[in-house]
């Protein structure tokens, strides 16, 4: 019974978790994206070599938000 208990917690609190940074960086997108920033998702505009440097960039500035979108772009 407690094992359930647990369970539920920590699914709960990984949906809120998720939840928070995946807003996070959808504001972050549009933010971007007002500002110029555009295809991620086309290989013409933006290689995978280039999207990990931006990781990498993004780790070493330690802005968490950035790394997550940079992580989502590399795994799509």
């Amino acid at each position: 019974m407690i094992r359930i208990d647990i369970d539920w917690q920590e699914d709960t609190i990984d949906r809120l978790g998720v939840s928070n940074f995946a807003q996070a960086m959808r504001a972050k997108l549009r933010k971007k994206r007002l500002w110029g920033k555009y295809g991620w998702a086309s290989s013409a505009v933006c290689t995978v070599g280039q999207l990990k440097r931006m990781l990498q960039r993004h780790i070493e500035k330690g802005d968490m938000v950035d790394v997550g979108n940079s992580a989502m772009m590399i795994y799509n």
